[in-house]
């Protein structure tokens, strides 16, 4: 869908200069001096929601050639940090007039976050995000994870599941809290996912089940895998799991595993 949008709006210099010029008040917003603090992104900004997310969104993935682990460069990291805030700010926002709707249920107000989101993401962006969810710095993790739970779908779902086969996962705690972050998100895709995620999910899901065992450190690390096992079976051969991912989207997957492994070691064998 973003691939899309963006092969429409090349024609049209000026939109996109119109586009740049109102995101330069949010790249503006989040910079600062790290060693003073993250940046708040001024509510103000944040009231028009169509512009504010897209904004953010095309921020975060322009992050990605400095965010290539979980060890975030300080200036990097303070933005992702800011604008990540911003986000959740408006999810928060949005889930808030969707209780005050009266609707039992209802998540229109945050449908349309998501939607704006979806729209502008892409492997850089979740890549991003997924670093920080498996960060050392606690708001990072949170921040990304909330977002993460919230937008991830079948486009990018691979991203996390790449990352949950770096056996670096293992070598610090937060590494560890950061495999339990992304066993979560990728959880949401699972009774929907196509057949290339569903078998990267499966693969990824018991590699993980034998190596926690019955180990009682990993309790909440094993109930996750429990429950992405239950989801996945949730499926049927008349459901997603029985078809192809879209070449577009199966071609962005391949060329974000070989370039992870590139630079990191992974272990598993995907179809993508």
């Amino acid at each position: 869908m973003y691939t899309l949008i963006a092969m429409i709006a090349c024609p049209y210099d000026g939109a996109s200069a119109q586009e740049a010029a109102v995101c330069t008040q949010y790249q503006a917003a989040t910079s600062g001096i790290p060693s003073k603090g993250v940046p708040i992104v001024p509510d103000a900004l944040l009231q028009d929601i169509k512009t504010a997310v897209p904004c953010l969104v095309t921020l975060i993935s322009g992050l990605e050639p400095s965010i290539t682990s979980p060890k975030m460069p300080s200036d990097a990291g303070s933005k992702l940090l800011s604008a990540t805030a911003a986000l959740r700010a408006i999810m928060a926002r949005q889930s808030a007039l969707d209780a005050a709707s009266g609707t039992p249920n209802d998540t229109t107000k945050l449908n349309e976050f998501i939607s704006l989101f979806r729209d502008k993401d892409n492997v850089a962006v979740v890549s991003v995000l997924t670093y920080a969810a498996r960060s050392d710095i606690y708001d990072a993790r949170l921040n990304s994870v909330l977002i993460l739970g919230n937008i991830i779908d079948n486009t990018t779902v691979c991203v996390p599941i790449v990352h949950l086969n770096d056996p670096e996962l293992d070598s610090t705690d937060y590494g560890k809290n950061g495999r339990a972050n992304l066993l979560g998100i990728i959880s949401v895709v699972a009774p929907w996912a196509y057949f290339e995620n569903y078998d990267a999910i499966e693969q990824t899901r018991a590699v993980l089940s034998a190596k926690v065992g019955e180990n009682p450190d990993y309790k909440t690390t094993r109930t996750i895998l429990d429950n992405i096992d239950k989801r996945l079976r949730s499926q049927t051969n008349q459901t997603n799991r029985s078809v192809p991912l879209p070449g577009e989207f199966k071609t962005a997957c391949k060329n974000y595993i070989d370039a992870y492994r590139a630079k990191h070691t992974i272990t598993g064998t995907f179809k993508y």
